[in-house]
């Protein structure tokens, strides 16, 4: 965060950075408040917008851990990226410094009903939660240097509860046609799918269902496929085979070869000679006909 640092007050404004950083900010009357950059900077600024102040962000980073580890059917598809288990993940990131980034985000929109408004240089987007029901909304900046900030008005107040209110006016909500974190997830998980496809499914479902139903959908269009019987070609009988045999140049046979031959035929010549000892004798008053078996033996 020595970036932040080397800034002087004059850049950063009376109470935070720069309007040249955040065009869009200063165009709705907000600023990207000066934050604490300690690894702690996402709950640090969720903190000020629901206390008034950064203390509370070890409590910020237990309930939003908590909630995606209370919740891994949801989140745990999405932890294999860094390499490590799903329990080794949330353990890491309950600890003090570690950087929160865009999962942490969605489970604090959940843990605490909150919509999550996250402004950038020129565009902004909502992360909403599905399952809870927002009752506010919680206004963070995102820096191109990888620090969350927490947003306040231009007018005040400078300290305590923020109470965020931006000036009316269009505001350019993403320039992609769906959050591009959302995009970027499902792409991930699901490498093969097309953009165009993600985009369109990303539309009118949540990104949980749109990874689901890619990874399904081979095992559906096999489903419709038409099953076509498979071919079996009819082999050279015992006499076409014994036939060419005989028209080919017989091969030198090795060593290896020889003897290989020699214990297959003394194995052969063993087995027949079992079998005959096995066979009861036939009396010759049976009550019934004796078979003619083929004297033919065709070893497969």
């Amino acid at each position: 965060m020595g970036r932040k640092k080397a800034r002087t007050d004059a850049e950063r404004g009376a109470h935070g950075v720069s309007d040249g950083e955040f065009p869009l900010l200063a165009s709705l009357g907000l600023y990207a408040s000066n934050t604490t950059g300690d690894g702690n900077c996402l709950f640090r600024a969720l903190s000020d917008q629901l206390y008034g102040d950064e203390s509370h962000f070890r409590e910020i980073r237990s309930g939003s851990v908590g909630y995606i580890k209370a919740h891994p059917d949801r989140f745990a598809a999405f932890v294999g990226e860094f390499g490590e288990s799903f329990d080794t993940y949330t353990k890491r990131l309950m600890q003090d410094a570690v950087y929160g980034g865009h999962l942490e985000v969605v489970a604090a929109a959940e843990h605490y009903a909150a919509d999550i408004a996250i402004y950038q240089a020129d565009q902004m987007y909502i992360v909403q939660p599905i399952e809870a029901v927002a009752n506010k909304t919680l206004h963070i900046a995102y820096h191109t240097w990888e620090h969350y900030s927490s947003v306040r008005n231009k007018s005040g107040p400078h300290s305590g509860p923020p109470q965020v209110s931006a000036k009316s006016g269009p505001v350019p909500i993403a320039k992609e046609e769906v959050p591009r974190w959302k995009l970027e997830i499902v792409m991930r998980s699901c490498p093969e799918a097309e953009e165009q496809t993600i985009i369109s499914k990303l539309k009118t479902k949540d990104y949980g269902q749109v990874i689901e139903e890619l990874l399904t959908e081979p095992d559906r269009q096999s489903d419709h496929q038409p099953i076509t019987e498979p071919t079996i070609e009819a082999g050279p009988t015992v006499k076409e085979e014994r036939t060419a045999e005989a028209g080919r140049p017989k091969k030198r046979q090795s060593v290896r070869e020889k003897r290989g031959q020699a214990r297959k035929k003394a194995l052969e010549r063993k087995l027949n000679k079992n079998k005959r000892r096995s066979e009861p004798a036939v009396s010759d008053q049976a009550s019934e006909p004796a078979v003619n078996l083929p004297d033919k033996t065709i070893y497969i």
